[in-house]
């Protein structure tokens, strides 16, 4: 099952990894779905009850803090949430850190409803042994003996069967997305040549290594709170609070996980605001809360670097070709050379496409040619080929023995940059956190949630 991460409970991240958005991460970055133990907060309530203070605690306890459609969340329940935050971060546990941070231990209480409603709904059920796995993993992303994760919560005065709770919810809507929303998504090859596109036209420009808090709102009421935690971040940051233990707890996006690392991001990769903001930082500084779509972020600049830009005229490249010979018995008519070069530029989308096509008109030094540098090759060839993009047909070359027409499978890149299938599993990533965030405020939406504090 996917990773599960808890920030260290003392005395022994919320999305693994900006997905990271996440995100999931999905970030680099191969950022696979990861649960999120979000850290959750609640202010605890005055009431009046009559009865010994032991009685008024207890109906105090089992008032309901909200329903969402048949499922009520009690003010047990954002205390044993609460308790689980704190045990495992380095906010003060104070009144005033609880009334600040209950909206979004809330929030989260009512999406995990939502999550477990709609799993319930598909006929997805979480075993002890999912939750056995879950627990284990935390166990091992913490240096924590095995089997004793129960125990050292209870000694940090936290009940156990809170985080049985949020993991429950966790691998629910994990299985949600991978069993009902994957087969939703696809990546197009012509998708992934994009991004390695991007990433080798930004070689040689500065890049920034950076981490992430995303906090999500749905209307102006929850931003105004989103923002009230943005600053209650900040404060403790500056206490010397640290930001991935912050960004494990606190953040909604698919970086969670891992502290929100967001690995090494070319100038000019993120939304013009969010560029803005990380332009203003110094390595080791903090961005002020940022809004860039329906999400505040928090932006870490952890270092800069400059990355060598590559001589695309000795990159390695792997080609296949068609030549057309002017002479001998496989020349042909320049008409049916021509009708057959425009043939394969509507049909052929990858180099199997061209070495068949070789096979079939049996045309000589043809097919797979290997991998060779384009500085190597004839230059009216090489020079086509060093800026010709992967599994695009070149337009016919003229060579004193003949004609040729060229396609790059794959080219060899330089130390750093991510391969094709990192590159597929990030954007499906990707894909699937933008789908799981759609579905969630969909249940949002059409959901009955009654908030009675």
């Amino acid at each position: 099952m996917a990773t599960v991460t808890m920030p260290v409970v003392k005395g022994s991240d919320t999305m693994q990894p900006m997905r990271h958005r996440p995100c999931p991460q999905f970030s680099g970055r191969n950022r696979a779905a990861a649960l999120l133990l979000a850290g959750l907060t609640v202010l605890p309530l005055s009431l009046t009850v009559a009865g010994s203070p032991a009685q008024a605690q207890q109906m105090q306890v089992q008032r309901i803090a909200a329903v969402v459609n048949d499922d009520a969340i009690t003010v047990r329940d954002l205390e044993d949430r609460m308790d689980l935050l704190l045990s495992a971060s380095s906010l003060p546990d104070n009144p005033d850190t609880r009334r600040r941070l209950m909206p979004r231990v809330l929030q989260i209480l009512v999406e995990e409803r939502l999550k477990l409603q709609e799993a319930k709904r598909r006929n997805i059920t979480v075993s002890d042994a999912d939750l056995d796995s879950a627990r284990q993993q935390i166990e091992s992303n913490n240096r924590m003996a095995p089997g004793s994760l129960a125990a050292n919560m209870r000694q940090k005065g936290v009940n156990p069967d809170t985080l049985d709770k949020q993991l429950r919810a966790d691998v629910a809507w994990l299985k949600v997305v991978q069993s009902g929303l994957r087969r939703q998504i696809s990546v197009e090859q012509e998708e992934i040549e994009a991004v390695l596109s991007t990433l080798r036209e930004n070689l040689g420009k500065p890049q920034r290594l950076l981490a992430e808090i995303v906090l999500p709102f749905n209307d102006a009421g929850e931003e105004q709170q989103a923002r009230a935690l943005a600053e209650r971040l900040g404060e403790q940051m500056k206490q010397g609070a640290a930001f991935t233990a912050l960004a494990r707890q606190f953040s909604s996006a698919p970086t969670a996980a891992v502290g929100g690392d967001l690995g090494w991001v070319p100038k000019g990769e993120l939304d013009p605001e969010l560029e803005e903001a990380v332009n203003a930082l110094r390595p080791g500084t903090v961005s002020s809360p940022v809004v860039s779509g329906s999400s505040l972020h928090i932006i870490l600049l952890r270092d800069v670097r400059e990355t060598k830009k590559l001589d695309p005229a000795v990159t390695p490249v792997q080609i296949s070709q068609l030549f057309f010979p002017a002479r001998g018995a496989a020349a042909m008519p320049t008409e049916s050379r021509d009708d057959i070069i425009a043939t394969a530029a509507e049909t052929a989308k990858r180099c199997d496409d061209i070495n068949k096509l070789s096979d079939q008109l049996r045309l000589p030094n043809s097919g797979d040619i290997g991998t060779v540098k384009p500085a190597d090759l004839p230059p009216a060839v090489g020079t086509v080929v060093a800026e010709l993009k992967e599994n695009t047909l070149s337009t016919a070359i003229d060579l004193p023995s003949g004609t040729v027409v060229v396609m790059v499978c794959a080219r060899k890149d330089a130390d750093g940059l991510p391969s094709r299938e990192e590159i597929e599993r990030r954007l499906e990533n990707e894909k699937l956190d933008r789908l799981a965030q759609r579905t969630l405020r969909d249940l949002r939406r059409k959901a009955l949630i009654d908030i009675r504090i």
